[in-house]
């Protein structure tokens, strides 16, 4: 499992400029989680910039107190630090200068048009005005939808990282089954499961949503809840719980939800939700392909919850992509006419959050394949009840 895996950056930083020349930008700011991670080949959780030409050389600039990590993890070679008198903005202000691009059609990183979820590192306001004082002859565009289209579809040796990642997930709801028991609280089983994602070989969890959920009881039917942090309440017989954890290895995250009920059987009301959202989920897995329109996906989606009168309480959202973050494309959104792409990667997402009865999330890694999709997860999609 803790095998590395090989990635070849020159080649990916080629096609990153190749792309670059082909819509006319000179240069490209990274600041994004996903941007970071898939060209510097380390993690840079702090202010953090790889500034791209169409041709040569990139210059990455990093906080200066994680600079020294950095500088020993990337391949990156041309590396510069900010701190103290020296700005973020500035240092990326004289990176570009350096390479002549104070002229140039820059592209930073501004926020997704089709997605209203907010990526982790995109340029902030202030930073995008000072950045417009310093370098005024030049024309600044979006590079989200650009580098989003080039994250999309995967390298196999990516392929190769998020099916590790995906093992590491089932071995974590493994953990989280058996650790499930009335009167244990939801963080002792978000412990469990960091324990045993990190024994796997777990380096980080996706903490934007708090690393691993455990929602309980009327905590999984909060309307519209897609995130429940775990807590000290105490899981009880009867009541619905939700574990969503999101291991990464080698840069690469998984996302796996896990739906379960205390009790050997569910009554009727759980089990019309159970219904419901399991035959979405089998409708969605079936009609996933190349060439898909996103749209249409998300329509099979929502009829499935007409017919089962629960549309009230389901969202008209589907997943989202899965990379070096988990606010990649394809956004399997409501309004998206986008076509799913061979090699692209994602969380399947199916939602229903009922009040007064419970929730059940699907986050499930997905590959799209030359003939359909494979999920990348062994874990079943189902409700899974548990004998108290």
């Amino acid at each position: 499992m803790t095998a590395k895996v090989r990635l070849d950056y020159p080649a990916r930083l080629a096609r990153l400029q190749a792309r670059m020349r082909e819509e006319g930008i000179g240069v490209y700011v990274a600041t994004r989680q996903a941007s970071l991670s898939w060209l510097l080949g380390a993690f840079a959780p702090w202010r953090t910039a790889v500034v791209v030409p169409a041709d040569g050389t990139p210059r990455a600039v990093f906080w200066r107190s994680d600079a020294s990590r950095l500088r020993s993890e990337t391949w990156l070679r041309d590396v510069r630090e900010w701190g103290g008198e020296r700005r973020f903005v500035d240092v990326v202000a004289e990176a570009v200068r350096e390479i002549g691009g104070e002229r140039e059609r820059i592209g930073v990183d501004l926020g997704s048009p089709v997605s209203p979820q907010v990526a982790p590192g995109l340029l902030l306001a202030s930073e995008y005005l000072e950045l417009m004082r310093q370098l005024p002859d030049a024309h600044w565009v979006n590079a989200v939808p650009m580098i989003e289209d080039v994250l999309a579809v995967k390298e196999d040796e990516e392929i190769e990282l998020l099916r590790r990642a995906a093992q590491i997930a089932d071995i974590g709801m493994i953990a989280a089954r058996s650790a499930l028991k009335p009167g244990v609280t939801e963080n002792a089983v978000a412990g469990e499961v960091e324990r045993a994602i990190r024994l796997a070989g777990s380096e980080w969890s996706w903490s934007s949503t708090q690393g691993t959920e455990v929602g309980s009881g009327y905590r999984t039917a909060y309307p519209g809840g897609v995130t429940q942090p775990a807590t000290e309440k105490k899981i009880e017989a009867g009541e619905m719980v939700i574990v969503d954890l999101h291991p990464m290895f080698q840069l690469y995250l998984s996302d796996l939800a896990g739906n379960f009920y205390m009790g050997e059987s569910s009554p009727p009301r759980v089990r019309a939700l159970a219904d419901c959202w399991e035959r979405t989920v089998e409708t969605l897995l079936n009609v996933l392909r190349p060439g898909l329109v996103i749209q249409e996906a998300v329509d099979l989606g929502l009829s499935v919850m007409r017919e089962h009168g629960l549309e009230t309480w389901g969202l008209r959202a589907f997943g989202h992509g899965l990379g070096t973050c988990a606010r990649t494309p394809p956004y399997m959104v409501d309004g998206n006419r986008a076509e799913l792409r061979e090699k692209m990667v994602l969380a399947l997402g199916t939602h229903f959050y009922e009040p007064g009865v419970g929730g059940m999330r699907l986050e499930y890694p997905v590959l799209i394949t030359a003939s359909g999709c494979e999920p990348l997860c062994r874990w079943p999609a189902k409700l899974h009840c548990v004998k108290c």
